[in-house]
């Protein structure tokens, strides 16, 4: 059996990645990295796991999680971007933000583990996770 984990992603608008699962969680383990996500837990007597490397670096320390009666809600921040020449800070961090066109680094994975359906402005990314 899969879980879904649910993700919200504004593209071009924000440097935030809201994820939540769509089942109860018990026993939850998350490891967030400046590169992945490995998300482990228990669901009606199921255990499910998560492994994903993300497109780009994500701010591991800026990011934050809430396990909740329903869901687990994960808001990964995004890593600045990297610019070449001068290091001065700008003075809008709106400008550091930088568009993602996949959630997932590796193309073949995001293909096979990613489903995406498009509400207004908003992405919504389904990432396939297994059971044990």
């Amino acid at each position: 059996m899969l879980v879904y984990i649910k993700i919200n992603f504004l593209p071009s608008l924000t440097n935030q990645i809201y994820l939540s699962t769509n089942k109860d969680v018990k026993d939850e383990t998350i490891n967030l990295s400046d590169t992945s996500l490995e998300f482990k837990g228990k669901s009606d007597g199921k255990d499910y796991a998560l492994n994903i490397e993300f497109f780009k670096a994500v701010d591991s320390e800026g990011s934050k999680y809430n396990v909740m009666k329903r869901s687990v809600q994960m808001m990964v921040m995004k890593g600045k971007a990297k610019k070449d020449g001068d290091a001065k800070e700008e003075e809008d961090d709106d400008t550091d933000e930088e568009f993602w066109p996949r959630l997932l680094k590796d193309k073949a994975l995001e293909k096979n583990q990613v489903r995406i359906s498009l509400i207004g402005k908003r992405h919504i990314f389904y990432v396939i996770g297994s059971s044990f």
